[in-house]
């Protein structure tokens, strides 16, 4: 998934809608989304929230989660993005945690262990524990791919997807507009016939009488 072209914001938007599209509706449907600004110092951050609805059950234990996915502007400094680590650092509903900067293709995770937030060591793939996706980082992009080796759309992929889509529903309604009209015009000509019939039946009815 190619986005270095691509704002911080359309780039959460999209990750977005591919979480809506091939994992909540198909993988985790417990799963809410949001996609939220937050204020950082004078500026803002783009970050996903997701977290299950209901708890999953695995070996007799009950999990809930939340994960956070920040989407650093260009703009923002790594000493800003660290303000925003410090406010989520005590946050104990806090699972998972990824930061990623699409400008310049830097991408950190953490998740909890025994209580607290521990960064991942660097490395080209990264596994959710709790999320049915992988992130594979290389060296100058991040692809995102669900279990079942899905890969996520980006930006544009998502607009063509989406234009195509449009497309079909447009030529849809085209052809259903097409046979709406053929079967008004074969109305039409039964009740022109019809009127015919009444008319000839009305002819022969006064032609039988007079004669």
């Amino acid at each position: 998934m190619n986005i270095l072209n691509f704002s911080q914001f359309a780039w959460a938007y999209t990750f977005c809608q591919n979480m809506q599209l091939k994992l909540k509706e198909r993988l985790q449907s417990d799963l809410d989304i949001k996609l939220v600004m937050n204020q950082v110092g004078k500026k803002s951050i783009t970050s996903i929230i997701i977290h299950n609805k209901s708890v999953i059950k695995n070996n007799n234990k009950t999990t809930k989660f939340k994960i956070i996915l920040d989407i650093v502007p260009e703009h923002m400094s790594w000493a800003e993005v660290y303000q925003r680590w410090l406010q989520l650092y005590q946050n104990k509903e806090l699972s998972e945690y990824y930061v990623y900067a699409p400008h310049s293709n830097e991408f950190f995770a953490w998740q909890r262990f025994q209580h607290q937030l521990v960064p991942l060591p660097k490395q080209p793939r990264y596994a959710s524990a709790f999320l049915r996706i992988r992130f594979e980082h290389y060296a100058d992009t991040l692809e995102v791919f669900t279990t079942d080796q899905q890969p996520f759309l980006n930006f544009k992929e998502q607009a063509i997807a989406i234009e195509e889509a449009q497309d079909k529903a447009r030529a849809y309604q085209a052809a259903l507009r097409e046979k709406q009209l053929l079967l008004e015009q074969a109305y039409q000509r039964l009740d022109m016939l019809e009127r015919r019939y009444q008319t000839s039946k009305q002819y022969q009815h006064k032609y039988a009488t007079t004669s």
